[in-house]
């Protein structure tokens, strides 16, 4: 950046942009206009600002004329967790838990103690692929284990994806508690014109479940019609490439 000097300058005189006024530019004499001075100065101030924002009424619009805008911007910031926690802003009484008077206390509500409140959540993941041509229920490597007090709920979910070569294969699965079966899922499709016979679905489902104290292993287990008609978990019946995963959650909730 040069720099300029301006030497002499009559305060008696009342110059025009085109006046020329004495002036050192890195120490070389030279005359420089008042125009000139004027730019040099209003480039200075604006810099690289927008045209929205190049003039002192611009940005004083832009902080709605506030004096204080850092002060009056603090506050707002202050005031944050206070509308946070007022009971007005809490969800409306029809979608929460009774006692819920807040937002925060809802949310903190389903990691502790009380009615409709998550004890523990626990996951277990199957991540290679599994088959079976069973024709009785077989394990599927899908399992998650808990132990519960025997006063509350347990939620169990499952998700996952599954293939088959034909659509004459029938699967069938179950989800167990040790020896106790709770639940069968069969899927159900129909063929459709131009799909090809090896295919994937997708597996998804959950239960609910109170059982009594102790600890208990849920278990995902599979089976087809007919040896001929393997199940694949994880994969395509086309490929043996994983494209995916099994997962077990088990939620304990208070009852």
């Amino acid at each position: 950046m040069s720099n300029i000097r301006l030497d002499k300058i009559d305060l008696s005189l009342s110059p025009s942009a085109e006046h020329v006024l004495a002036a050192m530019k890195n120490n070389v004499a030279e005359g420089i206009s008042v125009q000139q001075i004027i730019e040099l100065v209003s480039a200075a101030i604006i810099g690289g600002a927008p045209d929205a924002l190049d003039t002192l009424n611009e940005l004083a619009a832009a902080i709605n004329d506030d004096a204080s805008f850092s002060a009056t911007v603090l506050l707002q910031i202050a005031a944050i967790p206070s509308v946070i926690n007022d009971p007005t802003m809490a969800l409306e009484s029809e979608t929460r838990p009774p006692s819920q008077s807040s937002v925060v206390d809802y949310i903190q509500g389903l990691l502790s103690g009380g009615q409709g409140k998550v004890r523990q959540v626990l996951t277990s993941s199957l991540t290679t692929a599994a088959s079976t041509t069973s024709t009785s229920l077989a394990s599927s490597g899908v399992s998650q284990s808990i132990t519960v007090d025997g006063t509350n709920k347990v939620l169990v979910c499952v998700s996952g994806l599954f293939g088959m070569d034909t659509y004459a294969a029938q699967p069938k699965f179950a989800l167990y508690r040790d020896a106790v079966e709770l639940e069968i899922i069969e899927p159900y499709w129909y063929a459709q014109s131009g799909r090809p016979p090896a295919f994937t679905m997708p597996l998804v489902f959950s239960i609910e479940d109170i059982p009594t104290a102790g600890t208990y292993a849920y278990e995902l287990k599979m089976q087809t019609n007919s040896a001929s008609y393997p199940i694949y978990l994880n994969r395509s019946a086309d490929s043996a490439t994983v494209k995916g995963l099994t997962t077990m959650t088990v939620w304990e909730v208070a009852s």
